[in-house]
């Protein structure tokens, strides 16, 4: 039994939705924001917009703002104000958590930084891990791209970890 009935969302959104599974529900400006095992889908000016939890880099709730904030791995922010938050901010955390296989600080050239991460897919277990930079302060991604020692310990890790 599905923990929210499908009958309550616009059509289109139950469509969007399919025979995933809902795991929270809040609404912002009256319109359904839903937390799925395997993605958040959310409204936007021009329908529904969706995010796989394993695509947001970090984020979290803003109880001041009344905002569920998020930046992608590419890098782009985004904010979707909740009515009434309910579960979705939990979710949030515990659903992004749970795609973090790796995650490593490391520092390079003396002054600069980047995070590696790995990622997994919630939907696909048996899916390669994706690997991701982040720059830290003063570091800029091409500079982590050009970096000799983030590569070597990028090909490295992608040989520990990646068993397929």
């Amino acid at each position: 039994m599905s923990l929210f009935s499908r009958r309550s969302l616009p059509p289109e959104l139950a469509e969007l939705v399919g025979k995933a599974r809902v795991l929270a529900r809040s609404a912002s400006a009256g319109r359904p924001v839903l937390g799925l095992t395997d993605r958040l889908i959310y409204p936007t000016d021009g329908g529904w917009s969706e995010i796989a939890w394993h695509e947001i880099e970090r984020g979290g709730w803003d109880n001041a703002t009344r905002q569920l904030n998020w930046s992608t791995v590419d890098g782009t922010w985004v904010a979707v104000e909740l009515d009434d938050p309910g579960r979705i901010p939990q979710l949030f955390q515990e659903r992004v958590n749970a795609t973090v296989a790796y995650s490593r600080h490391l520092e390079f050239d003396g002054h600069h930084s980047v995070v590696i991460s790995a990622r997994r897919s919630l939907v696909d277990v048996a899916a390669p891990l994706i690997w991701h930079l982040t720059p830290g302060k003063r570091t800029t991604a091409e500079q982590a791209a050009a970096s000799t020692e983030v590569e070597l310990e990028l090909r490295r890790l992608r040989r520990d970890f990646d068993l397929g």
